[in-house]
C-alpha cells in the first residue's frame, strides 16, 4: 500500500483516528503533527524526534513542515510509521 495507508495506520494506532474521521480532525492534531515531524526529519536525514515538542518550540517548525507538505516537499509515501 502507498503512503496514505501508512499514514492511516499510524494515525489509527497512535491517535485512535479512523479513516472516516473528518480531515480537519484527522490531520490537525498532535499525533498527525508528530508524524509530519518524523517524516521531515527522515527527509532531511536527521534523527527522528521521540516526542512532540512543546507548542512554543514547535510553532515555527510546525508551520514550516505543513507548508512543505502542502508544496509536496514532504510526502507520506514510502514512510513507515
Amino acid at each position: 500500500a502507498g503512503g496514505n495507508e501508512q499514514c492511516n495506520t499510524y494515525l489509527q494506532k497512535e491517535g485512535n483516528l479512523e479513516r472516516t474521521t473528518p480531515a480537519k480532525v484527522k490531520y490537525d492534531n498532535p499525533v498527525a503533527e508528530f508524524y509530519k515531524l518524523k517524516l521531515k526529519a527522515r527527509a532531511e536525514g536527521r534523527p527522528e524526534p521521540t516526542e512532540l515538542p512543546t507548542k512554543a518550540t514547535n510553532a515555527k517548525s510546525s508551520s514550516s513542515a505543513s507548508k512543505q507538505v502542502a508544496r509536496g516537499q514532504i510526502s507520506f509515501a514510502n514512510a513507515s510509521p
